[in-house]
């Protein structure tokens, strides 16, 4: 693993190209389209020059009317795609650009997207850096798969092709190293924070879903939320699990799960019937359980603004947006002691811990913290404390660069 030197005045700002899976607003609201976007507008605001090729509508999907492109004047110049005919045109516009730039670098955010970016490397000379958002081998296995996957298979082809690797935590720097015997300089550099100012600014008109999930009435129960995917990954098995001792001693505690599987319908479906079933079965009555869609990045801080207790019952974590952002609102969080949960949370200073795949244990502190608005208030504040006290990301970022552009020699 690399050493990053301190930053200095005169440190070099490479020009950055990015190849992404999908960008808002044109697509995208989960977690790794929103820490794209996310390093986009903070290294726009400390200098850099970027563009980016980003895949928007590359696997077919439905849509209507015409994508929306981010203006030239929010980063850069941004190439998106629809489909394979469009590639070796933007492709051929984003090789020019970085080509003319004095220096630069590309930022590859998608394991299958790797190609692109190693061809675009070769023709121009400049090195090529996989930003490892998700552990590909893990998820794998924490799903019961026994043969690879392609994206885990592209993700460990890319890890011996690149220059460089970026990654979100020291957990996941080290479960990388894990999966191929030689790696190239592998440096940590976790998400940008991303806060809405006001949450009194976030509310408009044509989302009453949820602004009804965000209000909260003096005379009910303190309200439980989880927000990403529903996956086994992210535990939401074993939420439903504790459901029934839940329930059993905090009756009035209301329910919001907002997320989903956006681009799999099917199983998004299965997944709400399995919510709704195992919700009647603990005796959460339906006026208390609140399933949502995947809300839009300020609207899905608004919510866990909103709530009571955080709830993060995940099998793994290369970072924990989610937690941060929790964190930063100052609300309690119930988490697993997990991946780079546990590096970054403290059990009963921060936040409850829990053993992974445990529900008795995670009933247990879930209850705990929803019957005792004192322990809230104590770990809410400790937790906005630590998250407002972090170091800035954006320097871990800059020196990670500058150290990729600029190698010893």
């Amino acid at each position: 693993m690399s050493e990053l030197a301190p930053l200095t005045p005169n440190c070099s700002k490479p020009s950055v190209l990015h190849l992404c899976r999908d960008l808002p607003p044109a697509a995208g609201q989960g977690g790794l389209s929103v820490a794209v976007a996310a390093l986009l507008s903070g290294l726009r605001a400390a200098g850099y020059r970027q563009g980016a090729l980003s895949f928007d509508n590359w696997r077919p999907r439905s849509h209507t009317g015409h994508l929306p492109t981010l203006a030239e004047a929010d980063f850069g110049p941004c190439w998106r795609l629809e489909g394979p005919a469009a590639l070796a045109a933007a492709e051929a516009a984003a090789t020019k650009w970085i080509n003319d730039q004095t220096d630069g670098l590309i930022l590859i955010h998608s394991d299958l997207l790797a190609h692109t970016g190693l061809a675009i490397a070769a023709a121009t000379g400049r090195p090529a850096v996989l930003v490892a958002h998700v552990l590909q081998g893990e998820q794998r296995r924490l799903h019961g798969l026994e043969s690879p996957t392609a994206s885990e298979e592209a993700q460990r082809a890319a890890l011996i092709a690149v220059d460089a690797v970026i990654a979100p935590s020291a957990f996941a720097a080290d479960r990388l190293g894990r999966e191929v015997h030689v790696l190239p300089p592998v440096y940590i550099a976790p998400p940008l924070k991303i806060i809405a100012p006001h949450l009194s600014a976030i509310a408009s008109a044509g989302d009453t879903t949820a602004e009804e999930a965000v209000t909260t009435a003096a005379n009910e129960g303190p309200l439980l939320v989880f927000v990403g995917r529903f996956d086994t990954i992210k535990g939401v098995d074993v939420l439903l699990d504790a459901l029934p001792a839940v329930c059993a001693a905090v009756p009035a505690m209301r329910l919001t799960l907002a997320g989903g599987l956006p681009h799999n319908a099917r199983s998004d479906l299965r997944w709400r019937q399995q919510i709704a079933e195992a919700a009647h079965r603990a005796g959460l009555p339906a006026s208390q359980l609140s399933l949502l869609e995947f809300l839009t990045h300020d609207r899905a801080l608004a919510l866990l603004a909103s709530a009571d207790v955080v709830v993060i019952p995940s099998r793994t974590e290369t970072f924990g947006q989610v937690a941060a952002e929790a964190m930063a609102a100052g609300r309690c969080v119930v988490a697993t002691a997990v991946g780079a949960l546990a590096e970054r949370l403290r059990h009963d200073v921060t936040a409850l811990l829990v053993p992974a795949s445990d529900p008795p244990a995670l009933a247990a502190a879930l209850s705990w913290a929803l019957a005792d608005s004192a322990l809230r208030q104590r770990l809410g504040d400790a937790a906005a404390h630590a998250e407002a006290t972090r170091p800035d990301p954006c320097l871990a970022w800059q020196s990670a660069l500058a150290a990729i552009a600029n190698p010893p020699r």
